[in-house]
Formats: C-alpha cells, structure tokens, sequence
C-alpha cells in the first residue's frame, strides 16, 4: 500500500494549462528508462518549476519528484494551497501516501483527515492511517484504526500491519492468532498474500511461545514464497563475481 509508479498521465491539447509541466514529466519518465538518471532529475525539477495549482497534476508530479529522491519539491507538491484546501479526496490519498512513504507522518496523517472528510474510508485509509500513528509513537491508536477494519474482506494488509507491531491491549495476540489462522484457512494455496499471512501468524506464535507451530506456519510459507520470487542463481553469481573486480584501490596514508 505504498505510492504506484508513476504512470504516463493523460494526453492533452498543446494550448493546454498542464501542456508544459507534462512534457517535463514525460520527458522525466522516458529518460529515467533510458537510465538517463541525471536527465530524468533535471527534468522533474522543470516540471516542478512549471508546475500550475492543480490537484490532480500536483499529484503526478509529487509522485515523480518522490521516485527521483526530490522530496523537498514533493513536500511542496502535497502542501499546495490548491490541496490543502480538500476538496479532491483520491488525491489526497495517493499525496498522504507519499508523505507517509517520504517520512512526514504527521502531514501525512492531516491529509488522512481530508481525504476522510471527502467521504473517502475503508481498509486502504485505516491501514495508512495506523501507519503514521506507530510512526508517531501512538501504538494504541494505531491498533485502533486496524481493529476497525478487521471484518471487511481486504484484511489482509492490516492483519499483517498489526503482528508487526509491538502487542497492545487493544489486539491481544491471542485473538491475533485467531483471526490469523482463519484468514490462513480460507485461503487457497494460489493465493499471493498466503506466504505473507503465514509469516504474520509465525511472527504471532513465535511471540506466545508457541514454538512448534510457529516453524510449522514457517515451514508452509517459504516454498509459497520462493515460487513467487524471480531469483536467477547465475546471474546472481555473475554479479557477485563481477561485483568483487569492481574493488577501490586501498586508501594510502
């Protein structure tokens, strides 16, 4: 439930307000596939410096400008005037990812409260939500906003959420492991979140001393997972070896 890639944003006419911060973009995207990296910066900031107070195109360069490491520019992007006042709940969304993802939790968590104010909820919005309160030291609270969602069919990311975060009254691990194990069991083998419910429900047992079946729930999980992982052992081999000629001169003096 981090930000997306950027995606091409849509086709516009040339007289258009967004015509010139878009062919920055554009240019920004194509050039950081070229791995064109210093092309691709230099070409977010001009879409940056060209930008017109727009929601929808404040957040498509917001995005980007994270993906190049220009959070200060991002900041901006999400702190607009033309955001800040609401209005535009989807954007605010993907803008309060971003700054979650960015290290700002408590702007992040702000947004959260437009975007809910919009009319904009459910488990996608709990989960960020418990994401900026743990980072901002407030466990129980963050315990809170993913009990809430725990009976609505996309729990699997905050069931996840909470077996990584330190146990609170809220949600005991023994009702944890419950609602874990049920999640595991209605869940086919073809499944892509098995592996990571499995692991969440280890991490559970493991911390109630309930060692054997911990490593049983460990045990199912590693084969699932590593079916899904594009791992080439040769080509990992030809890195390393190639990696370790790459060795700097020792330093003198």
């Amino acid at each position: 439930m981090s930000t997306t890639p950027t995606q091409n944003p849509p086709p516009i006419p040339p007289d258009h307000p967004w015509a010139v911060p878009l062919s920055h973009l554009r240019h920004s995207l194509a050039a950081g596939r070229a791995g064109r990296q210093r092309e691709a910066v230099a070409a977010a900031l001009a879409a940056f410096k060209a930008r017109v107070a727009a929601p929808e195109l404040l957040m498509h360069l917001a995005r980007r400008l994270l993906e190049v490491g220009e959070v200060r520019a991002m900041y901006a992007c999400a702190n607009d005037l033309s955001v800040q006042r609401g209005g535009h709940p989807a954007v605010e969304f993907h803008l309060a990812n971003m700054l979650a993802a960015a290290g700002f939790p408590a702007d992040a968590l702000q947004m959260v409260r437009k975007v809910r104010n919009g009319g904009f909820d459910g488990p996608r919005v709990q989960w960020l939500a418990a994401l900026c309160l743990e980072d901002l030291g407030r466990i129980d609270d963050a315990a809170r906003e993913l009990r809430a969602g725990l009976d609505t069919p996309e729990r699997t990311p905050l069931l996840l959420a909470l077996s990584q975060m330190p146990p609170t009254a809220v949600v005991e691990d023994a009702e944890l492991r419950s609602r874990l194990e049920a999640a595991v069991a209605a869940c086919p083998d073809n499944n892509p979140q098995l592996p990571m419910l499995l692991y969440a429900l280890f991490t559970v047992l493991d911390r109630l001393d309930e060692t054997a079946a911990a490593w049983q729930a460990l045990e199912r999980a590693l084969p699932l997972r590593g079916k899904r992982l594009d791992y080439d052992a040769e080509q990992a081999q030809a890195l390393s070896e190639y990696l370790g000629t790459r060795r700097a001169a020792a330093a003198e003096g």
